[in-house]
């Protein structure tokens, strides 16, 4: 598992960011936090492994209305041991 703590900066022009906050909104992985001001919002983004958390940040990189993604804090699980 890979939980993430990020902040959005959104686009300048607020029907793109508004268009992108709807996309994230409607996808598992994210949770939206609290918007601060115009372009900056809290953002929790929740994945089963590695891959497919690099996935899900190149997919909000991607995002029109998402202008950058910084990364606060990132928690993996530690890696499965073989019972000796």
């Amino acid at each position: 598992m890979s939980v993430s703590a990020l902040v959005l900066t959104l686009a300048e022009d607020p029907a793109a960011a508004d268009d992108a906050l709807r996309a994230i909104a409607a996808d598992d992985r994210f949770t939206l936090g609290q918007r601060e001001g115009p372009r900056r919002v809290a953002l929790v983004q929740d994945t089963p492994d590695r891959d497919a958390d690099q996935a899900a940040h190149d997919w909000l990189l991607a995002r029109p209305g998402v202008a950058f993604v910084d990364v606060v804090l990132v928690y993996l699980d530690p890696p499965a041991t073989e019972p000796r």
